[in-house]
């Protein structure tokens, strides 16, 4: 049975606030996987009044709680959403910098199969997969230092 937001904020040391509970519901809302830099905007574009500070504060603070994911899907910048309890992937464009979540059963039974073949059972699994659409041979400011990291050509 899920727990409600004072619940496991309480639980996790955390006090509930106007803008915790703004910050959640507003990722609750989103699809894009936003920075904190662009939930700052959000929250201000929707007159919340919050600083920049508040906003890193307290994803650390919904992160440690199990309430949000940070993503780093290797822009230099940290991403987020809401745990909303599910086992998805991310797709991300690397041409026009778009994220789309996924869900595939294929995918879910190789990983169960693979940690299995190890003597484990998968608890969470996190899969990024850095693409770009077919036919485009457009190096992105990410392309070329996610082939150094890698070893490949981009």
């Amino acid at each position: 049975m899920p727990h409600s937001l004072e619940e496991t904020l309480t639980r996790a040391g955390a006090r509930v606030t106007p803008q915790r509970r703004s910050i959640i519901a507003l990722l609750a809302a989103s699809s894009d996987h936003p920075t904190a830099e662009i939930l700052h905007l959000r929250l201000r574009e929707r007159g919340v009044p919050v600083s920049l500070a508040t906003v890193y504060r307290t994803l650390r603070v919904l992160c440690q709680a199990g309430l949000v994911q940070e993503h780093d899907f290797g822009d230099g910048a940290l991403r987020f959403e809401a745990d909303r309890g599910d086992q998805h992937g991310h797709l991300v464009d690397l041409s026009q910098g778009g994220v789309f979540d996924f869900v595939d059963d294929r995918l879910t039974r190789l990983l169960g199969d693979i940690a299995d073949h190890h003597g484990y059972g998968v608890v969470a699994s996190r899969v990024s997969i850095l693409a770009r659409p077919l036919g485009s041979t457009t190096l992105t400011p990410l392309a070329p230092r996610l082939a150094l990291l890698s070893g490949a050509n981009a």
